[in-house]
């Protein structure tokens, strides 16, 4: 017979002569009794022992940690938070929704969004990263005139040299070091001696045997100082040196005027912005040129263009000091380790599709699916993208395999966790704790199957048509021993 109301409990207490937790064998000295649950309080020392707390934590503790709570349970205030206690752990699914919380919060949406702008904070701090040596490079030389040879190389950074020549053995001071450099100067812009006439370099030999007082310099001494003097203040460019290097420009397009700017000041920072400029022209032209072959021949000047224009920055690197080649060669290693690990590029071992969506910002074209299959199967640069990101990302992705389980359900919440570990690659993204959690709570699971089968078994379950569930099983099951503290349970719950 159900039990769906006071005056049914009351019946319930007058009819049952056996309580299906009392025992037949006599009371100890501590008051207790045999029970097919162990041993319980009497109803004589129950009465005493309710405002005892030891006497609550014991009974709480009782058979699996929980069955002995219904036992030291009050009337009144004082026993809803055991109670509370009681149903919580009968009731695994708030536990299991508190674990689902701390990997994530909100929907599936926002989830993907909030992984999402994990992946493009690391997409951006690798870049700045990369471009740290860049900068340094480029604000010591950015002005330099790529084709321009450093004067270090040059006669008229090497006077003490040049002198050397002229007048082996000779000291000599500052008037004719600055008298020497004026007349380099003189036969770079081409300067000839009307009255001796002859070329630039005859009028320069000239003035270099009056500066130092020399009546005539030595044949080798002269071939020596013509070869220092008809070295070349310049590189020759393969950029411009290609006829066709503008004829995919629009003349007034973008390309064209920075392709001006770069021609009238050949400088790095000029460079830097043709080339650029360039690449991202070629990026957008090359899916054209699939269907047109118009598109198919810009692109392949457009690749020269690029080419050669790289070929000219080398030359132009060469000439600088080892500290300066060296923060390029940190840039270049640092930013190819960038483009790998975030840009398209090999199938099998470039950054997957998903992985560019997610830090390109393109969260909306990512599922759960997707998410999860990133994390368990990376390629080698979603690998170094994903330790980028850190381990919150890593419960983004835990948050979004769980999408699937319904709310409350412990054990596929619990499953879920060994699953990915076991068997979907997660085997570095679930910690040991997070392993504990999941086989701690579906032990938790099965006892409350247990122990709810046992109450059933006791009868108490009845009570369950008028609280339901496991609330009114957990009342039921203590009504034999606490009659008014039932009724008082009852009428809170049902509030």
């Amino acid at each position: 017979m159900g039990i769906n109301s006071l005056n049914d409990i009351d019946q319930h207490f007058k009819s049952n002569t056996q309580p299906p937790l009392q025992g037949s064998a006599p009371y100890d000295a501590n008051g207790t009794v045999d029970t097919f649950l162990g041993r319980m309080p009497n109803r004589e020392s129950q009465v005493s022992n309710l405002t005892n707390p030891d006497t609550i934590k014991n009974a709480i503790n009782t058979v699996g940690g929980m069955m002995g709570g219904g036992f030291a349970l009050k009337a009144g205030k004082e026993l809803l938070p055991v109670a509370q206690k009681a149903i919580d752990y009968l009731n695994p699914g708030k536990a299991a929704e508190e674990f689902r919380s701390s990997l994530g919060d909100g929907t599936s949406s926002e989830n993907i969004a909030n992984l999402s702008q994990r992946a493009q904070l690391a997409k951006g701090s690798r870049q700045q990263e990369a471009l740290i040596p860049k900068e340094q490079l480029y604000a010591q030389e950015g002005k330099s005139d790529v084709y321009k040879t450093p004067e270090s190389s040059l006669p008229e950074g090497n006077i003490p040299k040049v002198a050397e020549t002229i007048a082996p053995g000779e000291k000599y001071g500052t008037p004719q070091a600055e008298a020497l450099s004026k007349a380099m100067a003189d036969f770079r812009k081409g300067k000839v001696n009307k009255e001796l006439g002859g070329k630039p370099l005859d009028t320069f030999l000239d003035k270099a045997e009056e500066i130092f007082n020399v009546p005539e310099l030595p044949e080798k001494a002269a071939d020596k100082i013509e070869d220092m003097m008809s070295m070349p203040t310049s590189r020759d460019s393969k950029y411009f040196s290609d006829p066709d290097v503008s004829s995919v420009y629009s003349p007034k397009g973008k390309l064209n005027q920075l392709h001006n700017d770069y021609e009238n000041k050949p400088t790095l920072d000029n460079y830097d912005s043709l080339q650029s400029a360039l690449k991202k022209e070629l990026r957008s032209t090359e899916s054209r040129a699939k269907v047109s072959d118009t598109a198919q021949t810009k692109v392949e000047q457009l690749q020269s263009n690029i080419k050669n224009l790289n070929s000219d920055k080398e030359g132009f690197m060469k000439t600088l000091p080892e500290n300066m080649q060296n923060l390029e060669n940190d840039f270049r290693n640092k930013y190819q380790s960038y483009a790998q690990t975030y840009e398209k590029g090999n199938k099998e071992t470039g950054a997957s599709l998903t992985l560019r969506r997610l830090a390109e910002g393109r969260h909306d074209q990512v599922t759960d699916s997707q998410v999860v299959k990133l994390f368990s199967n990376p390629t080698a640069s979603d690998k170094a993208a994903l330790m980028d990101m850190g381990t919150s990302a890593a419960r983004n992705a835990i948050y979004s395999a769980m999408q699937k389980i319904k709310p409350g359900d412990a054990s596929g919440i619990a499953n879920t966790v060994l699953d990915l570990k076991r068997t979907k690659g997660f085997g570095d993204t679930i910690t040991p704790q997070m392993e504990q959690w999941a086989n701690g709570m579906l032990k938790q699971i099965k006892r409350a199957n247990l122990i709810k089968g046992a109450f059933k078994m006791a009868g108490g379950a009845a009570i369950g048509g008028e609280i339901g569930g496991p609330t009114g099983a957990l009342i039921g099951a203590t009504a034999p021993f606490m009659k008014e503290g039932a009724k008082t349970v009852l009428k809170k719950l049902k509030k």
